[in-house]
């Protein structure tokens, strides 16, 4: 017989593939560890710095979920977050005093960076591919809209637009480490409080 956290995941799970949104897609990364997800979103739109951006990251889910809550970190640079790094939200595991077990992870460290820094981000992420399950961003999010426009869902114009009128430059494809160093170094320390996230 299965936990109460596999049933509850594999109903999220379910719920996502059933109902998909044109503006994330999230799974397990493998049919035997439905505690390890992976994410791919849409940056919201113009005029911010992420717009046209695709940002990809991981939710891992305690053996507890869902009494105890997810953690969030993302694996795409983005100048807003750290790479790979334990996200602030009011609905993760960094504020566990927060959460209510009623939620999902439908509900979704921080650096500082400028608006430039963030829209070359936001276009390198077009071209960006997980090392851990290998999923590029912008195959995630196109496969994804196809479920959409096939299921009668709207995808915006400027989300349709992602990847086609803006282009993927050839040598993005190689650029991650190169990019995730930078994000690295670009990011300032931490400034107290409980994190620096919202800062």
């Amino acid at each position: 017989m299965s936990s109460p956290s596999t049933r509850r995941l594999l109903k999220e799970s379910s719920d996502l593939h059933k109902n998909p949104s044109p503006y994330f897609t999230a799974a397990p990364i493998s049919d035997t560890n439905l505690h390890d997800w992976h994410f791919t979103l849409a940056g919201p739109p113009s005029p911010s710095p992420y717009a046209q951006g695709l940002y990809h990251g991981r939710i891992t889910f305690p053996a507890t979920y869902p009494l105890r809550p997810p953690s969030f970190r993302f694996l795409t640079p983005s100048g807003r977050f750290e790479v790979n790094r334990e996200i602030c939200l009011s609905i993760s595991g960094h504020h566990e005093e927060t959460w209510q077990p009623a939620w999902g992870q439908g509900q979704v460290g921080g650096m500082e960076g400028s608006d430039e820094l963030r829209r070359e981000y936001a276009r390198l992420s077009l071209g960006w591919s997980c090392r851990e399950c290998g999923v590029g961003n912008l195959e995630a999010m196109r496969e994804l809209w196809g479920v959409c426009l096939e299921r009668g869902i709207e995808v915006e114009d400027e989300i349709a637009a992602v990847g086609g009128s803006a282009g993927v430059d050839a040598g993005v494809e190689g650029q991650r480490e190169t990019v995730e160093a930078e994000a690295e170094a670009a990011a300032p320390a931490s400034e107290g409080g409980c994190c620096s996230c919202w800062k």
